[in-house]
């Protein structure tokens, strides 16, 4: 197993030191993903009046639903292995085959 890593991201505008075994290219991409996804919610007019707590939980439950989409689509199927999802799948998120 490889050494955990720290990893400094901008997420929402903020720095963020985020550890983990992944590659520092990986955690930029998910911090890019999360980012495309609150500036796509904060272009949403009624979104922006929303208390803080509740553009949170829309925000988490939107990329979960996005998650589950992308690996419950056919062409992500191949990457899955029983009940658990390899990292490829989550590393291509969402899944895009050529």
């Amino acid at each position: 197993m490889s050494a955990k890593k720290n990893t400094e991201v901008l997420i929402g505008g903020k720095k963020y030191t985020i550890s983990g075994y992944e590659e520092e290219e990986y955690l930029q991409r998910v911090a890019s993903y999360i980012n495309s996804k609150l500036k796509e919610f904060n272009e949403i007019d009624s979104f922006r009046k929303l208390p803080q707590d509740m553009k949170s939980i829309l925000t988490e439950v939107n990329i979960a639903d996005d998650y589950f989409k992308a690996i419950d689509s056919p062409s992500c199927k191949c990457f899955l292995s029983g009940s658990i999802v390899s990292n490829v799948v989550v590393m291509n998120f969402p899944c895009k085959r050529g």
